[in-house]
């Protein structure tokens, strides 16, 4: 019986050290009074949302599009694939630390179903680096899997003629 006062005294002990301290130990988004923060100064808009050379691609996507495809222009990977349910526990993180905080450069998506039609990589001079091409493999191969198709792009090429062997592709 003693034992059990011991270790009902030492569980409430803890609840309440953790309670008093917790504010400390993991910051919460509500931590203020209204739940608000002051990021004045921190943040700044961009002044492009598109490279030239993006914005150059998307333009012709745009014009020789028929009406038959949605774009979609710096898409979350993880809003294109994901893991399967069937993998869980912390292998599941793992395999999600893959597609996590990544993006495709451009997204069609078929207009009538909604089907994810291909992903397309415009590659510039950032893409010869070791550490973006190892990035740029690991996308490529979860998008293999995922059976999604990639177009590379790369930047200099002739856009009129890539974006009409793409869209050929698709139909």
């Amino acid at each position: 019986m003693d034992g059990f006062i011991f270790l009902f005294f030492l569980l409430g002990f803890v609840f309440i050290s953790v309670k008093i301290f917790e504010k400390y130990i993991q910051p919460s988004i509500n931590s203020s009074a209204e739940g608000k923060r002051d990021f004045h100064g921190v943040f700044i808009k961009r002044p492009y949302f598109f490279t030239h050379s993006e914005r150059a691609l998307f333009e012709e996507l745009e014009r020789q599009n028929d009406g038959r495809f949605l774009i979609f222009s710096k898409v979350r990977l993880e809003d294109v694939v994901s893991v399967k349910n069937s993998i869980g526990g912390r292998k599941r993180k793992i395999e999600r630390n893959y597609i996590k905080s990544k993006h495709l450069d451009f997204l069609l998506v078929d207009r009538r179903s909604g089907a994810v039609l291909a992903a397309i990589e415009l590659n510039g001079a950032s893409h010869s680096k070791q550490l973006q091409r190892k990035y740029d493999q690991i996308k490529e191969s979860v998008l293999a899997d995922a059976d999604v198709s990639l177009y590379k792009v790369h930047v200099g090429e002739n856009f009129v003629e890539k974006v009409q062997e793409i869209y050929r592709s698709l139909i």
